[in-house]
């Protein structure tokens, strides 16, 4: 294997940070997914007239 010039080392390590940071990102992606889905399911389980709920849910959401 030849040795990199310089500029090459930079572009390697940049490309080779942006592929871990997307991995990142869709692990992050995923694991909110879940969570969202998990609130979901919790806030159909709660007494239907809370206001408590209301609100601790929308907060969460973000809605």
């Amino acid at each position: 294997m030849y040795p990199l010039r310089m500029g090459e080392v930079e572009r390697a390590n940049f490309v080779r940070s942006q592929v871990e940071i997307a991995a990142h990102v869709e692990r992050a992606d995923k694991l909110v997914r879940l969570s969202t889905s998990q609130l979901e399911r919790a806030k159909a389980r709660w007494p239907a007239g809370s206001k408590v709920k209301m609100v601790f849910f929308n907060e969460l959401l973000g809605q």
